[in-house]
């Protein structure tokens, strides 16, 4: 159902809404203050012994918003249905989204009061990794040509799960086979200067287990398997095998994988974007401002609801609020460590966050101020009043990439062919195979009629002439 054009125009038109606009930014905003708060007070907390604050507040500040809006999520989907919540924690991307932000939380506080230490480089990494996938997760619903490459991704990960225990046997086997050789000949073993013999005579054999893993990836040299001639015939049977044979099969089945993705991008993209809309839509629903109700328990209920939602609503504008303090106060004290300390690159990224941050705010103040005022305070007046065309042009800049990147028109009003893919390529080439397999079809079945008309002539004409001859014998007998 995704992916019929009434749908996608649907789901568009609600994506172009003030409020989900609005959701879309913030989060994005938010996660890249997260993310690039978070790099930096690894820095801050390695040279600086954590004297520089800033960055380890931001971290607290985004973290928190990020997992009381995953709590309202839960909430909000849980009043719908148990069973939803259920969903909810069985879903990869959404128990990745919540783990990040408490791995986030807690090692930035293991790094403020530890510092640098062996006991915070597991979680340092791990952390890492949960906020690449994190972001990751957060572009399969809003881009489509970025959807499809996350969902190949995934897709990829599933089809290669056999294929993936199937070369874990063959490496292993490998490992333990030349492993067996270099410890059983003594020879082989005198010399520790050659590298690969000094991994396969280790008594460990995982060391064994990581050269032969390096030499599947590339790190392999003949000279260092001259040694006899069983180790130059295990050398040529895992060459053969593994580089050319598996990894070869290996690329086949991620090609197969990502073609198929790329065929149902369409499908898979909606129902990304579905999920997102759907898990909007029960937020506003649980923050919605009711009417009254019919008796004195229900209109405490909206009471209370209402209280939730001013509260929810002055929390998020108060966020708001700091995280651009934060930015500048951060952006300032990096403008005066860059020198001494070479944070030129967390300079340059807090600026361009900080620009766009401000940007998007100020668009979005605009754009509310117009809706409060019953679209009389037009932004065309501001412009010709206040700001010439270029600086205008240039503040809309942002809002028009934002809407390039979602993938989505800034007005629509129709349902049209151009903005759901009608000339998509992998669409294209399924239709143009499609008509040159019919064309060759019906070419093919004109040729046969034509054969086989020609066949009957033929066999009509040698006929008629044996019959003639048969007859002309007659006569003369």
């Amino acid at each position: 159902a995704a992916t019929t054009k009434a749908v996608q125009y649907l789901l568009n038109k609600k994506m172009r809404s003030p409020s989900i606009l609005c959701n879309v930014f913030f989060e994005f905003m938010l996660l890249f203050a997260l993310i690039f708060s978070f790099r930096l007070s690894i820095d801050v907390a390695v040279f600086l012994g954590g004297t520089f604050i800033s960055p380890f507040v931001l971290v607290y500040i985004t973290s928190i918003l990020f997992i009381l809006r995953d709590v309202l999520t839960i909430i909000s989907v849980g009043s719908l249905s148990r069973r939803l919540i259920y969903r909810y924690f069985c879903d990869f991307w959404d128990l990745i989204e919540l783990i990040a932000v408490i791995m986030t939380f807690s090692t930035t506080i293991m790094l403020e009061v530890q510092g640098k230490n062996n006991a915070s480089t597991v979680a340092l990494a791990f952390t890492t990794l949960l906020l690449g996938l994190k972001l990751i997760g957060s572009l399969k619903a809003i881009n489509k040509e970025l959807a499809t490459f996350v969902i190949a991704a995934s897709k990829i990960i599933k089809d290669i799960k056999w294929f993936a225990l199937l070369l874990i046997i063959a490496l292993s086997m490998f490992a333990e086979i030349v492993h067996g050789i270099f410890i059983i000949t003594p020879e082989l073993c005198d010399d520790h200067s050659n590298l690969s013999e000094g991994k396969f005579c280790d008594a460990n054999v995982l060391q064994s287990y990581i050269r032969i893993y390096s030499m599947a990836v590339g790190d392999i040299e003949l000279e260092n398997f001259m040694q006899t001639a069983l180790v130059v015939f295990v050398y040529v049977v895992f060459t053969f095998f593994i580089i050319i044979v598996l990894l070869t099969i290996l690329i086949a089945i991620v090609s197969d994988s990502y073609s198929k993705s790329v065929l149902k991008s369409d499908g898979l993209f909606g129902r990304a974007r579905v999920e997102y809309v759907a898990k909007h839509l029960a937020r506003g629903e649980l923050l919605s401002l009711e009417m009254e109700g019919e008796n004195v328990m229900e209109n405490c209920k909206i009471i209370l609801k209402r209280l939730f939602a001013w509260i929810v609503a002055i929390v998020a504008v108060c966020v708001a609020v700091l995280v651009g303090i934060f930015l500048v106060l951060i952006c300032t004290k990096l403008s005066e460590l860059k020198d001494e300390y070479g944070f030129y690159f967390h300079y340059v990224l807090f600026i361009l966050l900080t620009t766009l941050y401000y940007l998007g705010a100020f668009g979005i103040i605009v754009s509310g101020a117009n809706i409060l005022a019953g679209n009389k305070l037009r932004l065309r007046d501001i412009k010709k009043r206040i700001i010439s065309q270029k600086v205008f042009n240039l503040m809309e800049l942002p809002l028009l990439l934002f809407f390039r990147v979602l993938g989505i028109k800034k007005s629509s009003d129709t349902i049209g062919d151009e903005e759901f893919g009608e000339n998509d390529e992998w669409l294209g080439q399924i239709h143009y195979i499609v008509e040159r397999t019919q064309e060759i079809v019906s070419k093919s079945q004109e040729w046969i009629k034509t054969e086989i008309k020609e066949l009957l002539t033929v066999s009509d004409q040698r006929q008629m002439s044996q019959e003639e001859s048969i007859k002309m014998e007659s006569e003369k007998s």
